[in-house]
């Protein structure tokens, strides 16, 4: 995650038309890896260095839940709601995917795609070597610090941090035998590489409550309940499941790096 002198560099940049056709448009705001993977995904399906853009000229609309700043630039690129808008939406220029079902309702459109992008990671990354009975908890970024107070002394959980380096959190999560997850992308993650996991249940300040959850789970097999973290923490029985994506992963991955390249300007593979 840039800081704030980058983030006003960025701004600046888009602002006096310095950042060419490669855009991209993302959250800037806390350090969370599910905002922050957006260039470097972008590069490994694409071959381009995407910098990122303000949505008022073409732009790719990318990872995260943002499609409530869709405009009518926007190329929709796996984006999702974080809760249904109160307004509606600007027709986007064009939808490749979508989050999950009920972002595509919302946005009234049809995409040959459902499904977080992120869900396609184990074809950029390989899974690293996992570490025998390791618990890997994801909290909400906002909640680190509460849930290492509350894990101290339980060696079994390892409490990894959505604010780290986008890639080194990814590669930690995948590296777990099994994985509790109060962030969404810490789940995506666990159901791309097939990773045994639970939901545990939304923090009273995360915006949009179990929304994105729930969208997410309509383009799985298999949807989740959230638990408690009383639960993980008196070591009860929990529904630890894989989930497995319902589409063509190739596919898919295929589609957004063509629309990458088009939308850059660059030759379609």
């Amino acid at each position: 995650m840039p800081g704030k002198a980058t983030i006003l560099g960025l701004k600046l940049a888009d602002c006096l038309r310095l950042n060419g056709p490669a855009r991209v448009h993302y959250h800037l705001g806390h350090p969370n890896f599910g905002d922050d993977i957006n260039l470097w995904f972008l590069r490994q399906v694409s071959g381009i260095d995407f910098r990122w853009g303000a949505a008022s000229r073409p732009h790719l609309l990318g990872i995260g839940s943002i499609l409530g700043k869709a405009t009518g630039e926007s190329w929709v690129w796996g984006s999702g709601f974080i809760m249904p808008p109160e307004r509606p939406v600007p027709a986007p220029a064009r939808v490749i995917g979508v989050r999950g079902r009920l972002s595509a309702e919302i946005l009234g459109a049809r995409p040959a795609h459902l499904g977080d992008p992120v869900c396609l990671i184990d074809r950029l990354l390989p899974r690293p070597e996992v570490r025998p009975g390791s618990v890997g908890v994801v909290p909400h970024v906002t909640q680190v610090a509460c849930w290492r107070r509350r894990l101290a002394g339980r060696p079994e959980f390892s409490v990894i941090d959505p604010a780290g380096d986008r890639v080194s959190v990814v590669r930690a999560i995948a590296a777990c035998e099994r994985v509790a997850s109060q962030s969404l992308h810490g789940l995506i993650v666990a159901d791309a590489y097939g990773i045994p996991a639970v939901w545990l249940e939304p923090s009273g300040n995360m915006m949009g409550g179990a929304f994105k959850f729930r969208d997410h789970f309509t383009s799985m097999d298999r949807a989740r309940d959230p638990v408690a973290l009383d639960r993980l923490l008196a070591s009860e029985p929990l529904p630890w499941q894989v989930s497995a994506y319902r589409g063509d992963k190739d596919a898919y991955l295929a589609a957004l790096g063509d629309a990458a390249r088009e939308l850059a300007g660059a030759p379609l593979r």
